[in-house]
């Protein structure tokens, strides 16, 4: 595992098949971290949770379109 540090503004870029991501810190407060994520739309992104649970991503998949 890859462990970093960012400060909020600061970025991480993935590239993953050619295809590339873009994850920024946008704010730190308490024990919440918000990420602002800039990536094609054919780039599958989803919460951990929801990935696990193939009932759960189905319907996720079904709302958003």
């Amino acid at each position: 595992m890859l462990v970093l540090s960012r400060k909020p503004s600061q970025r991480i870029v993935l590239n993953i098949d050619g295809e590339q991501a873009i994850l920024e810190i946008l704010n730190i407060g308490g024990n919440k971290v918000r990420i602002g994520i800039v990536a094609p739309r054919t780039m599958p992104i989803c919460r951990k949770e929801i990935w696990d649970d193939p009932q759960a991503d189905a319907m996720a998949i079904a709302t958003s379109t």
